[in-house]
């Protein structure tokens, strides 16, 4: 609940700056990520998980020059936070893999153009950070913030009064807060939203 509030009053505050600023762009949308996770002490061992998400978008277009553009973005997803698995539950003390992903943040650098028939293709290059639940040791289960790189592709397109987007990213976590194990998290998402 207090996870909700927090997206609508961001959400609330971006349509407040989109009137102030030229630039300032958001969104709100839907995705569906598939998540992986190894630890190489258990390497037969691969957690996986396909989850959906509440999609959050808020950049800013820093120049553009003739259709060429760039700039800076943030993403928020809210995931359900399905438990991954690989036949046996992850987080039942069989390797210190993620168990679950409930949010992924990403602050990244834009770069794109505008087509001749108006649609806009997008790339982006930065950081992620995942919040979830990890594996430590046996038995010992943790919440958990973990950091990487992410890359993005997206495509968009007006329809009518909003603009439709679609956002391919994946995202690569291979540092967390429990030292204990090795581990990686990687992430492929598809994001569809509404572009205000």
């Amino acid at each position: 609940m207090r996870l909700t509030l927090t997206a609508a009053t961001m959400l609330l505050a971006f349509t407040q700056l989109a009137t102030a600023q030229d630039g300032l762009y958001y969104g709100v949308g839907v995705g569906v990520l598939n998540s992986t996770s190894e630890a190489p002490i258990v390497p037969d061992f691969e957690a996986e998980a396909t989850d959906l998400s509440l999609a959050l978008t808020a950049g800013y277009r820093l120049s553009q020059t003739g259709t060429m553009f760039y700039g800076v973005e943030g993403n928020l997803d809210l995931h359900t936070g399905k438990l991954m698995s690989d036949g046996a539950d992850a987080c039942t003390s069989t390797s210190p893999t993620w168990c679950e992903v409930n949010a992924t943040a990403r602050l990244r650098a834009t770069f794109g153009t505008t087509l001749s028939g108006g649609s806009t293709v997008m790339a982006s290059l930065g950081f992620a950070a995942v919040s979830g639940r990890l594996e430590a040791n046996p038995g010992d289960y943790r919440d958990s913030v973990g950091r990487g790189t992410s890359v993005g592709v997206s495509w968009e397109r007006l329809y009518g009064a909003h603009t439709v987007r679609m956002d391919l990213n994946y995202d690569r976590i291979n540092t967390d807060d429990d030292p204990t194990y090795d581990r990686s998290l990687d992430m492929v998402g598809l994001r569809v939203s509404y572009m205000f």
